[in-house]
């Protein structure tokens, strides 16, 4: 049975730093081949990364809590909310004032 990826080509007799000869077996990898199995291997490692990444800032995140704003923030959105209420109320009288007009000329 043979590996479509690694074909053992060729065996080699190599002298290691004792002098002993042994054999080696060496794969021959089709450039093709090469280029998926890399691309492959990029691709996990990167998706593995990315997943590593959310997950670490996810954590990060949980452990911090929400600053309270400002003390002159809160002042100036009470006034802001006051305003809006008062606009609120005018507009009211507003259009009950036009209703009454309309009846008046109906």
């Amino acid at each position: 049975m043979t590996n479509a990826v690694f074909q053992w080509a060729e065996i080699r007799h190599v002298a290691d730093a004792a002098g002993s000869m042994r054999a080696v077996a060496q794969a021959r990898i089709s450039p093709p081949e090469w280029i998926l199995a890399m691309t492959t291997v990029t691709i996990a490692g990167a998706s593995l990364f990315m997943v590593a990444r959310a997950v670490s800032r996810r954590i990060e995140g949980a452990n911090e809590k929400a600053a309270a704003p400002p003390p002159d923030v809160l002042a100036r959105l009470d006034r802001i909310e006051a305003g809006v209420e008062a606009i609120a109320l005018e507009v009211e009288r507003i259009t009950e004032n036009q209703r009454f007009v309309t009846q008046l000329l109906s």
